[in-house]
């Protein structure tokens, strides 16, 4: 009876310094810090799930945070306050901050491939991936702010990841360009830098209403880009001026 007594007092400590309590009054986990060797060790009591605390509740919840109020409130407090929990539990799953930051970097860098993606069904694709670009922007600010900070400020760094994507990108570049495979390259990365400024631009200025002119003057910009590279290389005749003209008038249409 002693010993069950001990027993209970020490689990009723442990679950009071962890804060892990289930919806269900009556069940704990119970979830060792990280040891040396990565393993964690959980003690269930009750029918409560044995893996304690999801990791994928804990992103989700800093994922939220960012979107919301920006990466610098994604705080260990916050996140805690946010999931009503002590904080000790979050440092089980996760060593530091930063690798909490890692996993929800991978998320929303997976959601944003995801929607630019969606350019693919699209011609000219290039420009409605421009168009989705700036659309992020404006819809997620603070989202995109945080890509900005994991890529160095440069988010055509997870385009080029995406081999089988920007391999599509490329194609329709040179598609309706007329350029090979380098000077679509190269088109591409300068209108990248130009877009992340845009992105910039929109989110200091709050103006809604700049994203229905900030369509032309992204087609404007890369038809800009395009006349210079052709004319640099001796390629520009009278009709590729007034074609590429043309073309930031273009609005893309989906692919049946």
């Amino acid at each position: 009876y002693v010993l069950a007594e001990k027993q209970k007092f020490t689990v009723n400590v442990v679950v009071g310094l962890l804060g892990n309590k289930s919806p269900d009054s009556n069940r704990f986990t119970l979830v060792t810090p990280k040891p040396e060797n990565g393993v964690r060790l959980q003690a269930t009591l009750g029918n409560q799930n044995h893996t304690g605390l999801p990791v994928g509740v804990v992103s989700k919840a800093g994922y939220q945070i960012i979107k919301e109020r920006g990466k610098d409130n994604l705080t260990a407090r916050f996140l805690a306050a946010s999931l009503n929990c002590a904080i000790s539990p979050i440092f089980t799953l996760f060593e530091n901050m930063e690798e909490l930051k890692n996993e929800i970097f991978l998320y929303t860098k997976n959601e944003f491939i995801n929607l630019m993606k969606e350019s693919a069904s699209y011609f000219p694709m290039f420009k409605q991936f421009g168009l989705l670009f700036i659309s992020y922007c404006m819809d997620n600010p603070n989202l995109f702010m945080f890509l900005l900070s994991k890529t160095e400020g440069d988010i055509s760094k997870i385009i080029y990841l995406e081999k089988d994507f920007y391999n599509l990108l490329e194609k329709n570049i040179c598609e309706v360009f007329g350029f090979n495979n380098d000077e679509a390259k190269e088109l591409f990365g300068k209108m990248m830098l130009i877009a992340n400024g845009i992105g910039i631009s929109i989110i200091e200025k709050k103006d809604n209403l700049l994203f229905k002119r900030i369509g032309n003057y992204f087609s404007e910009m890369c038809i800009g880009l395009v006349l210079q590279m052709k004319a640099k290389k001796g390629q520009l005749d009278i009709g590729d001026a007034q074609f590429l003209s043309n073309q930031t008038s273009v609005v893309p249409k989906k692919i049946k």
